[in-house]
């Protein structure tokens, strides 16, 4: 969230959209002389892929393991499960036009989700008890 908040902080959000890797240009703008590595780009891109590594290694974890407590299933299974999932949701933009027209649509949806998530995720708990008492 620091690196985005910079970027469109430095950048302006039409630049942002404009240009393919924003990050990179942010770093760019700031070029330090005299000092033995005057270009950071390779610094920011190691991190850069580590971050979104991490990110998706986490959220991929968490999912996992939220759909094993959610259904009783094994956590393998869910695994198994989510690899295509993940990886057809990757495929389903063809350009960096979509991603934009994606993310756009993800954000009206985001209060929706923002509500419903809880309300769903209360009435599944609700039926897992109405099962276990009943």
């Amino acid at each position: 969230m620091i690196t985005y908040v910079l970027v469109v902080a430095t950048l302006t959000v039409p630049e942002v959209k404009a240009v393919t890797w924003p990050t990179i240009s942010f770093i760019q703008s700031f070029e330090v002389t005299g000092i033995f590595l005057e270009r950071m780009e390779l610094f920011l891109l190691i991190t850069w892929i580590l971050q979104f590594f991490l990110t998706h290694a986490i959220y991929y974890y968490f999912a996992a393991e939220g759909l094993t407590k959610i259904f009783n299933n094994s956590y393998t299974t869910n695994l198994i499960v989510l690899v295509p999932v993940v990886f057809f949701l990757a495929k389903v933009p063809k350009n960096t036009i979509e991603i934009f027209k994606m993310s756009d649509l993800l954000g009206y949806l985001f209060p929706v989700i923002l509500i419903g998530l809880p309300i769903i995720t209360f009435v599944i708990v609700q039926l897992k008890r109405s099962r276990r008492s009943g």
